[in-house]
């Protein structure tokens, strides 16, 4: 890519746009399952906080729509918020309080 033209680096540009809009497409399904697997308290803790950790990830480099990411804020402040008022692990506080700090400048809540 160094030693690439202008119209070379032109198309490799677009031809990540595209690539992009594809992923987002499926990683929003993704995400929305994500969601539900954090907040269910029937789950393992261990599966929770790798689900909680998933889901910001993909949220905030993967996801352009603003639905789905304020969907991923909402579980992971239910998660957090949920945890420090009871036993569970402080490891899913920590996940999930460090996931929603990650995607909460991009929710703009009015």
């Amino acid at each position: 890519m160094r030693n690439a033209g202008q119209h070379e680096r032109r198309v490799v540009k677009m031809g990540s746009l595209a690539y992009g809009e594809t992923v987002t497409d499926e990683l929003e399904a993704l995400v929305d399952r994500m969601c539900y697997l954090c907040m269910d308290r029937a789950g393992s803790v261990a599966m929770r906080v790798n689900c909680a950790r998933s889901l910001a990830l993909c949220s905030f480099f993967g996801i352009a729509h603003f639905s789905p990411v304020l969907s991923s804020v909402e579980a992971l402040r239910s998660v957090w918020f949920d945890t420090k008022t009871s036993t569970y692990s402080s490891e899913l506080f920590c996940a999930a309080v460090s996931g929603w700090a990650l995607l909460v400048h991009q929710v703009k809540i009015q």
